[in-house]
């Protein structure tokens, strides 16, 4: 069991890996070549709008499809999979019509009447993202990771195709015109993925039976659908919030620094993908095991994303000129607050998918990601009193946010479930690393980053084999089993 989750979870990263990587290259071009700073702002705005309306339609359909089939097997996926697929269009289609109605509302209210067609555009791809999420569930819940995978690389392969050419000419309309295109390839992709792994067992669901599924996708699933609009609303609080309170220009450069931090959850969301169904079986049938297994994965996990958000934040500024040379330097301030609260988030998103869920402590679930928004909420209220710089107060309101989330989600799985989630790994390789968050460090001559980085990283590596966390034997065999990706 041990071995066949740390080799999927390996291609999941890497799979993760690609696709942002490919995600990084498209976002360079348009923001450093295609879109004006007000443009990319624009953007922001309308996505956050359109993903915290979409957000309602979700449901927990997703993860509560992927538990539910984990632990009912293939006999019955299909009928799991369809009843789902009924409750989502119920939803889905009195939004995306709402939407569709009100856009030119919605875009008066924000004093930028352009916003109109792009929010229709959006209202489009809800209902193309109705049957995504779902179809999706299928391949997580039956462990058909392989095509998940593959499929997550393809994407990102036929989006930069299509976001630059249709962003050049048409702009940010062309934009959301590539986004209802990628969605629409994904949509038809995951619908003939899905089907071809209920073959066999294709049996639509009786109307008797489809309440009792139901029923159990939403024990799990209306859950995980509160603490999914929380999580959407906070990620995009910033946005929405600020799109009314600052210039287009400046929700552009706070737009660009949160997705930067975003690009951190990379990493949990890769490792989420595997470890819903893996940990929900586990924790099912043998629980002293699942601890055991739990905690010799989560110190690689936990030293893995730490070493991530550290260097982000520490090489910010060289990656930003890289990138898009000066033209977000105005966005450099908002790094390091951000990328800590999505760190925070990642270990939340984490250790709810491994242990919150398999244990069904879902009414904890909700309450730590209320915690979430309402210190964020909280502390930029607060804080306006004391900053006059908007944008640094929010982001310092989103780590906080986080922060305390965390940490009671820490107690609730040691109260709730019976175990702490620290270890002498975690404190070894946190405490000595603190530096590199300190601005004077992070704002230091590229020679002298350099020397100072690759010291720490080798006492960090240290750290990891002298405490076993990672070792040669280790390495081969994660190694060996990515060929995979050479073979299938």
């Amino acid at each position: 069991m041990t071995k066949d989750l740390l080799k999927w979870q390996s291609i999941s990263l890497v799979s993760r890996f690609f696709s942002v990587g490919v995600g990084i290259v498209q976002s360079v071009i348009l923001t450093r070549w295609v879109l004006t700073v007000e443009e990319f702002g624009l953007i922001g705005i309308i996505s956050a709008v359109g993903a915290s309306l979409g957000v309602y339609q979700h449901l927990g359909l997703a993860s509560g499809t992927t538990r539910e089939l984990a632990s009912r097997g293939e006999g019955e996926a299909s009928k799991v999979f369809f009843s789902s697929l009924i409750a989502r269009y119920l939803v889905s289609v009195p939004l995306a019509v709402g939407l569709f109605i009100l856009a030119a509302k919605v875009a008066g209210g924000y004093h930028h009447p352009e916003m109109t067609i792009p929010l229709r555009i959006y209202a489009v791809i809800l209902l193309l993202q109705a049957s995504q999420d779902v179809c999706n569930a299928v391949l997580q819940g039956l462990q058909r990771f392989k095509r998940l995978f593959l499929l997550q690389a393809l994407l990102a392969i036929i989006s930069i195709c299509l976001y630059v050419p249709l962003s050049y000419f048409f702009k940010f309309n062309g934009y959301f015109l590539a986004l209802t295109l990628v969605t629409l390839f994904s949509v038809v992709i995951t619908w003939v993925l899905s089907i071809r792994s209920l073959s066999g067992n294709l049996h639509l669901p009786r109307r008797s039976e489809i309440f009792p599924i139901l029923k159990d996708v939403f024990a799990v699933g209306l859950s995980i659908y509160v603490v999914k609009i929380i999580f959407t609303n906070w990620k995009n609080l910033g946005t929405v919030f600020l799109g009314t309170q600052v210039s287009l220009i400046a929700v552009g450069f706070f737009t660009y620094a949160l997705g930067y931090a975003l690009k951190l959850m990379t990493v949990s969301d890769a490792l989420t993908d595997v470890n819903l169904s893996y940990m929900t079986k586990l924790y099912k049938e043998n629980r002293e095991e699942f601890k055991s297994i739990f905690m010799h994965n989560f110190e690689k996990v936990y030293s893995f994303v730490w070493l991530a958000a550290l260097t982000a934040i520490f090489w910010a500024p060289q990656i930003f000129y890289l990138f898009v040379q000066h033209k977000y330097d105005a966005a450099l301030p908002y790094v390091l607050p951000l990328t800590l609260a999505v760190w925070a988030y990642s270990y939340i998103n984490y250790l709810g998918a491994s242990i919150i869920v398999p244990a069904k402590e879902v009414i904890q679930m909700i309450v730590y990601y209320v915690v979430m928004i309402s210190g964020t909420a909280v502390t930029y209220f607060v804080g306006q009193n004391l900053v006059s710089d908007r944008i640094i107060l929010m982001s310092v309101a989103m780590c906080v946010g986080a922060m305390l989330a965390l940490l009671y989600q820490i107690l609730v799985i040691r109260y709730k479930v019976g175990f702490w989630i620290t270890s002498k790994v975690i404190f070894a390789v946190s405490l000595p690393f603190m530096p590199l968050l300190a601005p004077v460090v992070i704002n230091q001559l590229v020679i002298a980053k350099v020397g100072i980085y690759l010291a720490l990283l080798l006492i960090f590596m240290y750290i990891l084999f002298r405490n076993k966390v990672l070792s040669t034997t280790m390495l081969h065999k994660i190694s060996s089993r990515l060929s995979f990706w050479s073979t299938y």
